[in-house]
């Protein structure tokens, strides 16, 4: 790593609060035996007064979707009706956690043909991303998403949506304009703070509260 590289990596907890801002919830790091805390601080901060909450990340190979996968999880497991969004329309993968084909789903809804959610456990459903467009963030702009998002939401208490890296483009922004806010998984150490300082203009960008941060080691 250059001299110039390392100058731009977050070194410390100040060193990321500096760069994404201050978060609606307390930066917090990925361990196993808090996750379920981190959950029910999402229930009791964030759902109960919303319904949408995408999981986002400056760069690939942050964990965002294993994370967004563990939430969605770990809310149904607390008794609350839960839905999984793929809308990473770039590279989805959430069906493949489910050992799923990807077809009938978010992408396949937006170009108006037929989208089936799947129930993938107690209180858990998922919506794979479908067939991926040739252009991504023109089929997210569609006025079906909000449509599709509201109606959602009147059945499901928490809707969690994996989103592509804010360095794929700016699909995030779709998704975190909806929710009103965004959950930020980022690395602890090394990371680029001038990556993670271009994913806070996108959400400021889009009027969006940064919820969290969940910060991977």
């Amino acid at each position: 790593m250059t001299l110039f590289a390392a100058k731009h990596r977050v070194r410390n907890e100040n060193d990321l609060v500096a760069a994404l801002g201050r978060p609606l919830l307390a930066a917090r790091p990925l361990r196993r035996e808090t996750h379920r805390a981190q959950v029910e601080q999402l229930l009791a901060h964030w759902f109960s007064r919303r319904r949408l909450l995408p999981v986002v990340s400056a760069v690939r190979g942050e964990g965002r979707t294993l994370f967004a996968l563990e939430l969605a999880r770990g809310i149904a497991a607390l008794g609350v009706r839960t839905l999984l969004v793929d809308g990473d329309l770039r590279s989805p993968r959430l069906h493949r956690a489910f050992r799923l084909k990807n077809d009938r789903g978010l992408a396949d809804f937006l170009a108006g043909r037929e989208v089936q959610l799947t129930q993938c456990g107690e209180n858990l459903a998922l919506l794979a991303a479908g067939r991926s467009p040739a252009e991504p963030l023109e089929a997210l702009a569609s006025p079906r998403l909000p449509r599709l998002l509201l109606a959602a939401a009147a059945r499901f208490g928490a809707i969690v949506i994996d989103t592509p890296a804010a360095r794929r483009g700016p699909d995030l922004k779709i998704f975190a304009a909806l929710a009103g806010g965004a959950l930020v998984v980022a690395r602890q150490r090394g990371a680029d703070a001038r990556a993670l300082e271009g994913l806070r203009r996108n959400l400021h960008e889009c009027s969006a509260q940064l919820v969290g941060v969940l910060l991977r080691q």
